[in-house]
């Protein structure tokens, strides 16, 4: 009688990988905006003019505990055929990025300025 091999193959389905794979999926949803989008609106051409707003935009969620990964994440697009890098947005990051990008841009200073209205109003009615 001759041996017959037994080849045992593992599962690659792991549980853990699964629910990882999941919750990698929702932080993702939350990531709807591309930071290039910005460069119009910020009078810019060259997406490194916005490194000095995404620093500031990481070191304020490091700070205060806020994830990284789930606001603000590198990414590579493809743009006919040249492929560039680029960073998807949680809504939260791409208000620290307008809020905190470089203070001689007139449309940073005006965001910032429109925010300060802002709470100024609300505090007014919610004090009546």
């Amino acid at each position: 009688m001759t041996d017959i091999p037994i080849i045992l193959v593992a599962n690659s389905y792991s549980k853990p990988k699964a629910i990882e794979g999941f919750l990698d999926a929702i932080k993702e949803s939350y990531l709807v905006f591309y930071a290039s989008d910005l460069l119009p609106e910020l009078g810019y051409s060259e997406l490194s003019e916005l490194d000095e707003g995404l620093e500031r935009a990481i070191a304020i969620c490091e700070s205060i505990h806020i994830p990284v990964e789930e606001n603000i994440k590198l990414v590579f697009r493809d743009n006919h055929s040249q492929v560039y890098q680029d960073w998807k947005l949680s809504r939260l990051s791409r208000y620290l990025l307008m809020v905190n990008g470089r203070p001689t841009n007139p449309t940073v200073g005006q965001t910032q300025i429109d925010i300060y209205y802002k709470l100024d109003t609300m505090r007014k009615t919610l004090s009546k």
